[in-house]
């Protein structure tokens, strides 16, 4: 609702916010879409923004890219018009990172978990990353995931669409006759395509009256059986997928919430650019010093300006925290 202006939509205009290279910026958008020539969505009472009919016999023009199943909700058009404004084109966000794009609209920090990673499976095997991501749920960060590469034109055996991101929805922790289980509820943004695996919405076994009274879950009284949502195992979860992905919302004192929020600019030039942190001229790099007046807890995301266009590509940065005054 905050991220889409309607203040001047009856003239065709709407401003969509994005926060980008720290600070929130407003793209201006007109009310046109590029959709699919002669393709059309089905008949339905679909109105347009000032609820006159249709001219066009009641046809709905089908959306070239991005769209809803209901065919009253046009936001996400919106959202989408102005994301490929701001980078140049439609082609510019064809693909991306799930947690960037979180960002973007949120303007929380971002942070990757590499489940193959060494310790990201030492913390599967003891339990901790279930708890750490349960602790996330309530804090009302937003979660997606991220299978293994390959083109989004592969699907596993299992349903699992490779080199795609999915969604997370939540998390349960149940038990019934069979034991505990941690299962975690995905959602394929295509709205289609699901596994088939342990819990699946075939799995008769296991989705059992107990279990579907506890999740508030039941596959066969959903509307479309292939709508994109299910529910895995999470050891299931870490066994298919690659990455999950962060966005820690941090609501701060003016947005109504305890965080107070300090941005520094600076760049890496001439002196300051003293390398590697670990090399001979790290200590050449650009420093900051802040003493809290009590204990509290801090959060310090590094990040550099977006570089818009082909070949563009991020520099290598990183950030070394140094205590009681060291260098």
């Amino acid at each position: 609702e905050d991220s889409v202006l309607t203040q001047c939509a009856e003239g065709g205009v709407y401003g969509v916010r994005l926060f980008k290279n720290g600070e929130w910026v407003t793209i201006l958008i007109d009310d046109r879409f590029p959709t699919k020539a002669g393709c059309y969505q089905k008949e339905g009472d679909a109105t347009l923004w000032g609820g006159e009919p249709n001219p066009r016999e009641g046809k709905y023009a089908k959306p070239l890219f991005v769209s809803s199943r209901d065919i009253n909700e046009w936001w996400m058009l919106a959202i989408e018009k102005a994301y490929a404004k701001y980078h140049g084109s439609y082609a510019a966000i064809e693909g991306g990172w799930v947690h960037t794009a979180l960002v973007d609209f949120t303007g929380g920090v971002p942070e990757t978990i590499t489940l193959s990673d060494e310790k990201t499976a030492v913390s599967i095997n003891d339990g901790s990353l279930w708890r750490k991501l349960q602790r996330y749920q309530e804090l009302g960060y937003l979660l997606g995931s991220g299978s293994p590469a390959g083109h989004d034109t592969d699907v596993s055996d299992l349903g699992i669409v490779q080199g795609h991101a999915y969604a997370v929805l939540t998390m349960v922790e149940e038990s019934d006759s069979h034991g505990e289980h941690q299962l975690i509820q995905l959602r394929n943004p295509w709205g289609q395509t699901e596994w088939k695996g342990e819990w699946s919405d075939d799995d008769h076994v296991r989705w059992t009256r107990r279990m579907k009274a506890k999740t508030g879950y039941d596959p066969k009284a959903k509307a479309d059986s292939d709508d994109g949502i299910f529910f895995m195992s999470f050891r299931d979860f870490c066994t298919h997928y690659e990455n999950i992905y962060v966005c820690r919302i941090y609501r701060t004192v003016e947005e109504g919430g305890s965080w107070f929020q300090y941005r520094v600019a600076s760049e890496w030039m001439g002196e300051t650019a003293g390398g590697c942190p670990n090399g001979p001229s790290g200590d050449k790099n650009p420093q900051w010093v802040f003493q809290p007046s009590k204990p509290c807890q801090v959060v310090i995301k590094l990040a550099q300006a977006e570089q818009l266009g082909e070949g563009r590509d991020s520099h290598p940065i990183g950030i070394k925290i140094l205590a009681n005054g060291a260098r």
